[in-house]
């Protein structure tokens, strides 16, 4: 799995996915901190990268493209029932 982790989680859960032979890249590493929500959703898109953030500006109000599933809060849940909020996907 390819991730992009924003700049509110810090460095742990970055060395935790490498860990399990995910690649993860942090925001830091990329000189993006301080860079828009906006921006940030278009550097994970164009690297097809999960984008996992805490911020809930990238989850309320949204609609999953291939789904069409629309989330109003930041607590919703996907088909399987899963709660999504902290990490948003492609």
């Amino acid at each position: 799995m390819k991730a992009k982790l924003d700049e509110n989680l810090g460095r742990s859960p970055q060395r935790l996915l490498e860990r399990r032979g995910h690649d993860a890249e942090n925001v830091y590493d990329e000189e993006r901190s301080g860079a828009s929500d906006p921006e940030v959703w278009r550097a994970a898109q164009g690297e097809r990268r999960l984008l996992v953030t805490l911020s809930f500006s990238f989850v309320i109000g949204r609609t999953c493209r291939h789904t069409k599933t629309r989330f109003k809060t930041p607590y919703a849940a996907n088909e399987a029932g899963f709660p999504v909020g902290a990490a948003y996907g492609i």
